[in-house]
């Protein structure tokens, strides 16, 4: 199942995931009371909470488009989503199994943390993968000749065709 992710996947996933969030944020911040009557909560003790929460989730959201550029260079932002997703995952499996919550409510917001788990830990391990690999860039010695330039932007390479360089 890992080779399924490549990196277009795992930017594609992201990208999912952003608008996700922030389309998920924004319904929870700007229709707070509407969204929580359908789930059979009392507004009036959690309208801020859950307001505070839309927007913490719409900036995950943000988060993840910065992340879907380059995952392997923005691997924290995908390990915070995950650990957020975990959370929230255990704290909406307890409070059903406990009746803390609306059963409706639970069952939603322990879903929309916990389709997230899956996909981004393959992605973390795809990027740990890619960042350990001895052959992954710019590792390679001859990317990284090629890479590195001097002050008169003349590459490494270029400098020992003229002349031996330590």
């Amino acid at each position: 199942m890992k080779s399924l992710f490549t990196v277009e996947v795992n930017q594609k996933i992201l990208k999912a995931s952003a608008y996700y969030s922030l389309l998920w944020g924004l319904s929870i911040t700007l229709m707070p009371r509407m969204i929580l009557q359908a789930f059979s909560v009392e507004p009036v003790l959690a309208l801020e909470f859950w307001q505070l929460f839309g927007m913490i989730v719409g900036v995950s959201g943000v988060g993840y488009f910065i992340a879907s550029t380059d995952p392997a260079k923005h691997w924290a932002i995908i390990f915070v989503g995950f650990l957020s997703n975990l959370f929230c995952t255990f704290f909406f499996a307890k409070a059903l199994a406990m009746g803390e919550l609306s059963v409706n409510l639970s069952v939603t917001m322990l879903m929309s943390a916990a389709i997230w788990l899956i996909p981004f830990y393959y992605i973390l391990l795809f990027v740990y993968d890619e960042n350990t690999m001895e052959e992954s860039p710019p590792k390679q010695f001859h990317d990284l000749i090629n890479f590195v330039r001097t002050s008169k932007n003349k590459t490494l390479y270029d400098l020992s065709s003229e002349q031996n360089v330590l």
